[in-house]
């Protein structure tokens, strides 16, 4: 009965509908545990793929991150690269990475920002600019925030 519910509650599944009127019709018990069989392993398939398609998802958004970086990403942007809606594709993002979309593009920048910051000679200013911080006292605001100390600190300390 539960399975039934269960079965009956996932019919957005063309093949599981034709499984709930098929055990319907079924004559003896053997028939109904093979139909029943059938529909299961349709529903675990069908949870397969959606499960790899979010991990692709979150995986082609991670990717697109690294890459742009250095550019103004929305979440809007993040969601019509993948073809989601923006609140399922936070949900799925944090449930797989263990946290949210902005978090992980500051994450990002920040390392980049003190990749630069150790393996260059460029200006405050300008690794803020590079790796999507336009405005300076806010980069190096977040950048304090994010280390425990400033990028000219940072930069002292770690050449």
């Amino acid at each position: 009965s539960k399975l039934l519910q269960m079965l009956y509650r996932n019919r957005q599944c063309p093949e599981l509908l034709s499984a709930i009127e098929e055990i319907f019709s079924c004559s003896s018990i053997k028939t109904i545990e093979r139909t029943i069989a059938t529909a299961v392993n349709t529903l675990k398939t069908s949870q397969s793929d959606k499960e790899d398609n979010t991990r692709h998802a979150v995986q082609l958004v991670k990717q697109y991150i690294n890459t742009h970086y250095d550019e103004d990403i929305s979440l809007n942007s993040l969601a019509d690269q993948v073809y989601l809606n923006t609140s399922y594709l936070s949900r799925i993002f944090k449930t797989q990475t263990g946290h949210g979309i902005n978090k992980y593009i500051k994450t990002v920048r920040m390392e980049k920002a003190k990749e630069l910051l150790q393996k260059t000679n460029m200006k405050i200013a300008d690794i803020g600019c590079a790796v999507g911080f336009h405005n300076n006292s806010y980069f190096i605001k977040s950048f304090h925030e994010y280390y425990g100390k400033t990028p000219e600190k940072m930069r002292n300390k770690e050449i």
